[in-house]
């Protein structure tokens, strides 16, 4: 997905009738509610800044038992940084697909984009933000064994999300 909510996870899983466990920044679990949240609809901690091993064994484990991971490919909320360019895809969900390949476990990738979130809770979205259109758009699936680098498998769930738009 490209984000443009913290509350993405929420419209996603209302729009996805499947229990997907999400990437969440580490900021997340550091509030008090949004934390106890996230750990209980099973968020996987990320440090963006200090990608650790616990979180591709983490997120690792949750595909060999055949559950969903998703994953926000530009890592933030922010659609376009201080300079006005667009964001730019993160390699981390490439790098956690292609070691599930490795690891013999059989993934796919279903690239999708979000629309309406950001204007959701505007104006008088704050108080009913549900009242506003949002769509999920699913892309053609990506099968990671294809692809032999994580900036070509970045590359290619980056493009498909662009041409979702």
């Amino acid at each position: 997905h490209e984000h443009g909510h913290f509350m993405d996870p929420v419209h996603f899983a209302v729009k996805f009738p499947r229990v997907t466990h999400f990437l969440a920044t580490k900021n997340l679990f550091e509030v008090p509610i949004l934390g106890r949240l996230a750990e209980w609809f099973g968020a996987i901690k990320l440090d963006r800044l200090n990608y650790k091993p616990s979180t591709i064994r983490k997120s690792l484990d949750v595909l060999k038992k055949g559950e969903y991971l998703g994953a926000f490919i530009t890592g933030t909320t922010k659609q376009y940084r201080r300079d006005g360019t667009s964001m730019s895809p993160k390699r981390g969900i490439a790098d956690i697909a292609l070691r599930a390949v490795k690891n013999g476990i059989p993934i796919k990738i279903s690239p999708v984009l979000l629309q309406g979130t950001r204007g959701m809770y505007e104006g008088g979205g704050r108080y009913f933000p549900f009242c506003r259109r949002l769509s999920m758009k699913v892309g053609e699936t990506i099968d990671p064994s294809e692809f032999d680098s994580v900036d070509e498998l970045t590359d290619a769930i980056w493009n498909s999300i662009q041409e979702l738009k």
